[in-house]
């Protein structure tokens, strides 16, 4: 949380206020009054859905190198102008994707490798050399689990940004369905 305060709150204010990098300040216009009235009809209208650049799916399979274990295939579809950053933490820069499972304790999960290469370049929202992601993102891991259990619960945070913004970062949260039991 430390991390999300120190930098995104303060993308979110230069983005709201149009200080931020691409962005142009706002002229504060002169109240007008309005002799427009409003259409009964427009007050159901669906409002604009909210920024949803990255969608995530994920394919797991029971692992044939270890017993009581899922081979799991994470995969992030990422809209055109958008990027998604690595899962590498890189101080002063933006938030690194992470996967967490639950109950960790109860899990040998072995690290996350990214099958897709990532993209260097300096970001200029932080100033610094990052690793991301355009288009896609392939993610594998494989977690063995120490006791029963009939799913897996995945958390992904990650952190989308285009050439003139960044979102905050976001959490999803995958139910996996397991059909094994730990010996």
């Amino acid at each position: 949380m430390e991390a999300y305060n120190r930098y995104i709150i303060p993308v979110l204010i230069l983005s709201i206020f149009g200080l931020g990098s691409g962005c142009h300040a706002m002229k504060q216009q002169p109240e007008q009054k309005s002799t427009q009235t409003m259409d009964p009809a427009s007050i159901n209208a669906p409002t604009k859905a909210p920024l949803a650049p990255v969608s995530w799916t994920y394919k797991a399979e029971k692992s044939d190198r270890k017993p009581n274990a899922v081979h799991i295939i994470f995969t992030a579809v990422i809209q055109p102008r958008w990027h998604m950053y690595s899962t590498e933490y890189i101080a002063e820069g933006p938030i690194a994707t992470s996967f967490k499972f639950e109950n960790e304790e109860q899990l040998d999960v072995l690290p996350i490798n990214e099958l897709t290469k990532p993209i260097k370049k300096k970001d200029e929202n932080f100033n610094v050399f990052v690793k991301f992601f355009e288009n896609k993102a392939v993610f594998e891991t494989t977690v063995q689990a120490k006791v029963p259990m009939d799913k897996l619960i995945a958390n992904i945070e990650y952190m989308a940004c285009n050439d003139k913004m960044c979102l905050p970062p976001k959490e999803i949260r995958f139910e996996i369905p397991i059909v094994y039991s730990a010996k």
